[in-house]
């Protein structure tokens, strides 16, 4: 996988897939990756950035080993990781989204 757009942090990732199907618990970082209901695009407060709302059928997810991880968003900001990858991945994601609006606009 690898996005990126000139000028923007980007990732580039290599995994390999791993474990078993599960559905995230609640109040844990998969449930909350999970549970990721907006998408945000473009610059802050240019015309450009807008937002879409998404809505997922329940999906099943699997732990995944970050094989290589090669990224620029913690350098960009000035941050360190505090921990190692994590990595998870699904077979399969269904999902519906509506019309990209203005950053704010709902």
């Amino acid at each position: 996988m690898q996005v990126a757009a000139k000028g923007s942090p980007s990732v580039r990732a290599t995994y390999r897939p791993g474990g078993v199907a599960f559905i995230p618990r609640r109040d844990t970082l998969e449930s909350f990756l999970y549970h990721r209901n907006l998408i945000h695009g473009g610059p802050p407060g240019s015309p450009l950035s807008s937002q879409v709302e998404i809505q997922f059928a329940p999906w099943s997810l699997r732990q995944a080993e970050a094989l290589e991880l090669k990224e620029t968003f913690f350098k960009r900001f000035s941050l360190q990781p505090l921990d190692a990858p994590v990595a998870h991945t699904a077979t399969r994601i269904s999902a519906a989204c509506w019309s990209a609006a203005p950053a704010g606009e709902q």
